[in-house]
């Protein structure tokens, strides 16, 4: 039971750690069969994948959406209404709104990929699963390199605001 522990361990970290193998030969004999042995674990521990991550998009669009829509856009309507410079806060909502977006277009490719990697015959055809999850594993990559983006958005946002406070003479 430990030894196939280790094995299924081992197939996982080959499967999403290493580089994607550009053809079929690259995959010795043992691990294909190693793949079809284990392919209802690899499956049930990509579901459990798919689920975490379904709800981690779920709270982290929410967490955008409530920063964009009760953070920024109030603050943003009061500098405009008080006829403060607001163009750098209006620039960086705007860049962030369309990260968001395509925070949730790529969300939606990814999911559509590793539910169709899921329900493949990686019994049957484990190069094609393998390759599938590779397409998957970078498309979660792209995910991660977005959410990064995103932080990177909100922190310019604060900077703009602690920039903003001395001038309104608001302690921190």
């Amino acid at each position: 039971m430990k030894l196939r522990s280790i094995i299924l361990v081992s197939l996982c970290a080959l499967l999403v750690l290493s580089p994607r193998a550009s053809a079929e030969g690259l995959l010795s004999d043992a691990q294909l069969r190693t793949i079809r042995s284990n392919c209802a674990s690899l499956r049930q521990s990509l579901t459990k994948t798919h689920d975490a991550d379904a709800v981690l998009r779920s709270n982290l669009t929410a967490q955008y959406d409530d920063i964009i829509s009760k953070l920024m856009m109030p603050l943003n309507n009061r500098l405009v209404q008080n006829k403060m410079d607001a163009t750098e806060f209006l620039s960086t909502t705007d860049d962030l709104q369309k990260k968001v977006a395509e925070f949730r277009s790529q969300y939606s490719i990814y999911e559509r990929k590793l539910s169709s990697t899921i329900d493949m015959d990686c019994a049957n055809q484990p190069w094609d699963f393998y390759q599938s999850l590779g397409v998957a594993r970078d498309q979660r990559r792209g995910l991660g390199n977005t959410v990064h983006s995103i932080n990177d958005l909100l922190k310019r946002y604060r900077s703009s605001v602690d920039g903003l406070l001395p001038k309104t003479g608001v302690a921190r």
